[in-house]
């Protein structure tokens, strides 16, 4: 299966859509909140902190990966990825019609942030880029002290990741810079 089909994404959508916190509340700023850090360096608790003192909506990746797992939507780690991919810019246009405007993506942006910019720009949504940087050792750290499952492959990845971020944040300037896991329990959007 190289696409997505319709049915698949509405079947996601019906699953996550309905139950997102604060869709319904009124937010007239059209923002979109978004995070650079590898997977351990704090963006969902910094999201979900977002989400409650300012009452935005938070789309999770992790959320919608679980939903595609209960409902066996794929078969491989690429296909469930595909989905992903085709679903949330699906789910963001939903948003958009929403009274609620202040999008807190819950992700890890290096990879997809030129299609997210792009989407913004053609909707007309603020872009508000939040740098979460971690030190190999922080990370691990954290991740042995929550008893990650995932470790052993995190362990694996991690070098590759922070690459990845050293290279977008050279194309690209956040608005805010945190060290992860330290700074996150202090900030507070400049909104």
């Amino acid at each position: 299966m190289s696409e997505v089909s319709t049915a698949v994404t509405q079947q996601l959508h019906r699953h996550y859509y309905p139950f997102i916190p604060n869709l319904r509340l009124k937010n007239e700023r059209r923002m979109i909140v978004l995070f650079s850090g590898v997977p351990g360096s704090g963006i969902t608790t910094l999201a979900r902190q977002l989400e409650k003192a300012h009452h935005g909506v938070r789309v999770s990746t992790d959320e919608v990966r679980e939903i595609i797992d209960s409902l066996h939507l794929s078969t491989s780690e690429e296909q469930r990825q595909k989905i992903v991919r085709a679903y949330i810019p699906f789910c963001f246009s939903a948003l958009a019609n929403e009274p609620n405007r202040l999008i807190i993506f819950d992700a890890n942006v290096d990879h997809t942030y030129p299609r997210i910019r792009d989407w913004a720009h053609e909707h007309g949504y603020e872009l508000f880029l939040i740098e979460l940087s971690s030190t190999k050792e922080a990370v691990l750290e954290r991740l042995r002290a929550r008893e990650d499952a995932k470790l052993p492959l995190y362990t694996e990845k991690l070098a590759g990741w922070l690459e990845d971020q050293a290279r977008f944040l050279k194309e690209v300037t956040p608005r805010a810079r945190l060290e992860g896991g330290n700074d996150v329990a202090k900030f507070a959007l400049e909104y």
